[in-house]
């Protein structure tokens, strides 16, 4: 989608999730602090609370992304300026001390599942096929069910007698340390 059309895929993604999570019966996660605050954008009700969300979790640097994202400044344009001083304060906010940064390199909140595989593909791209590539393997994402990550894995790996303590030791290890501990790699 253009850049000016992303508010639309994000309501698509919250709408979507909401339904698969309403027929799987599982609880949906509500940002009842957005409708909390003062209020913004008069034009489409966006709060205070809800474009420092959407800018914290997007790392959105202009008013224009905020738009694009939220809406909020798409109407009238009046509370664009605020939108920039928003996200100067977001920013300005000190980062977190060592001491404050807990160690674990996993998410601190539950994932949605599109963050879940986004996640998991990073891990794959960027730190798992590296190492297998030295010793010419490789793996491919087949499928994520839950917490069952199916992978093919090819070239030296596929055939290799140590594939299983790869899959378990290098794979599923890197996975449940980075995504979650309740990650399992099976190979398909």
């Amino acid at each position: 989608l253009p850049e000016e059309k992303m508010h639309c895929s994000v309501m698509g993604e919250e709408a979507l999730e909401a339904a698969i999570f309403k027929y799987k019966g599982i609880e949906v996660e509500v940002h009842e602090e957005d409708d909390e605050g003062a209020l913004i954008c008069s034009c489409f009700a966006i709060t205070e609370n809800k474009v420092k969300r959407v800018i914290r979790e997007n790392n959105l640097t202009t008013a224009e992304e905020v738009t694009n994202y939220v809406k909020a400044g798409g109407g009238c344009g009046s509370c664009l300026a605020d939108i920039d001083d928003l996200i100067a304060s977001v920013y300005e906010t000190p980062e977190p001390t060592a001491q404050q940064i807990p160690t674990t390199t996993k998410p601190a909140t539950k994932l949605t599942n599109l963050q879940k595989i986004t996640l998991i593909q990073q891990v794959l791209e960027q730190e798992v096929r590296p190492v297998l590539a030295e010793d010419g393997g490789d793996v491919e994402l087949f499928d994520i069910d839950g917490d069952r990550v199916l992978v093919t894995l090819k070239g030296a790996c596929g055939t290799c007698s140590s594939a299983m303590a790869t899959l378990k030791g290098a794979i599923e290890a890197t996975l449940k340390e980075r995504v979650s501990e309740s990650i399992v790699v099976e190979s398909v």
